[in-house]
């Protein structure tokens, strides 16, 4: 159970699904041991795998209908899949019509665990749940509220989960740092966040921690923290977005000749040919490759930059040139949004270009 929370994916689905076949041939299918396994198995999906066999709100409320004639509603694995169907429908977010009831049904389950006792395994996960969709809904001062009881509640326990208790730390950051209260937010993250063990959660809270640094203007440390977790093993997709970072506050140092060197770094080994602007068809690239071509296109951008301060004209026309034809070469489907939304990026992009085109560089 431990295992698939914290890391779930199709390998957790998988085994989760074979386990509840075990459980249905040697329990039987209306056993409550059956549907407590059902319930995980729902907790599995993504919030878009809505409709067809493995629909999660069905397969939990399944759970829910069988669990309440067996151990009846004030149980635990009662609780447990109310609480299952109403994250799953939560999880859609704002724009599912039942968003705000799905808010409603979970701070519901979660009075109901308390009742039960405070800090059982039902309580934990609908903290967790609660304080979670009460963040999406912008309801920042219940989400704080719960986040902060959620982590008294896993440091109450006998064996703490370090990585629960690490999401729970960054979700009271993220709303404390919403609030403006950047040095509270600092304080509840942990010092050094390179030993954080998973890498996913390791560059998930140093991005935290850098956004926080932007804010304090402590741009020296903030490149310096992306500059130590790049030597560490994190996932690519957040190797590109601390590489951006870097680069960008660089730039906004002034560090130019560093900045440069990591861009020339970063499209040394192109994914598109430098010619790829000249060609009338996309190419087919894959989500992965089109994420690191747009990574590419930004750093070849920020080079067309410096060969502008730098005084070399056509340098940084064929380099932004080139960039431009990658970026439109990506199939759009791939990014909805603008690749470099993050708001701590664009701020610091938006710096250096403001410069440039003021003649301050």
């Amino acid at each position: 159970i431990c295992q698939v929370r914290e890391y779930g994916g199709e390998s957790a689905r998988v085994a989760v699904s074979s386990l509840l076949q075990q459980a249905r041939d040697i329990f039987g299918y209306f056993h409550p041991d059956t549907m407590m396994i059902q319930t995980l198995l729902a907790e599995c999906y993504p919030c878009n795998a809505c409709g067809g066999q493995n629909d999660p709100e069905l397969l939990a409320l399944e759970a829910m209908k069988i669990l309440s004639q067996h151990v009846g509603e004030k149980s635990l694995p009662y609780l447990s899949a109310r609480r299952v169907a109403a994250y799953t429908v939560g999880k859609r977010g704002k724009s599912s019509s039942r968003f705000d009831e799905s808010i409603n049904e979970v701070l519901d389950v979660l009075e109901c665990s308390r009742k039960v006792s405070v800090g059982n395994d039902v309580h934990i996960q609908t903290l967790k749940n609660a304080s979670s969709l009460l963040f999406s809904a912008q309801r920042f001062e219940e989400a704080g509220l719960l986040a902060a009881e959620l982590i008294s509640s896993i440091k109450s326990l006998a064996h703490v989960n370090e990585h629960e208790f690490l999401k729970a730390s960054a979700l009271l950051a993220a709303v404390l740092g919403v609030q403006g209260k950047i040095e509270d937010a600092t304080s509840t993250l942990p010092s050094d966040t390179l030993i954080i063990h998973d890498p996913e959660l390791r560059a998930s809270i140093s991005m935290q921690k850098f956004e926080f640094l932007l804010k304090q203007g402590d741009l020296k440390s903030a490149a310096t923290l992306c500059q130590n977790l790049l030597k560490t093993d994190i996932p690519v997709h957040w190797n590109q977005k601390f590489t951006l970072a870097q680069v960008s506050t660089l730039m906004k140092l002034k560090e130019y000749d560093q900045a440069e060197k990591i861009c020339q770094k970063a499209v040394s080994n192109p994914v598109l040919s430098t010619t790829a602007h000249a060609k009338p068809s996309r190419p087919t690239l894959d989500s992965q490759k089109s994420s690191l071509v747009m990574t590419q296109s930004s750093m070849l951008e920020t080079l067309s930059d410096i060969h502008y301060i730098k005084g070399d004209v056509a340098a940084a026309e064929t380099s932004r040139s080139i960039a431009l034809g990658w970026r439109n070469s990506v199939n759009p489907e791939h990014f909805p949004t603008n690749q470099n939304s993050d708001s701590s990026l664009a701020l610091l992009r938006g710096a250096h270009h403001s410069q440039l085109s003021s003649g301050e560089m």
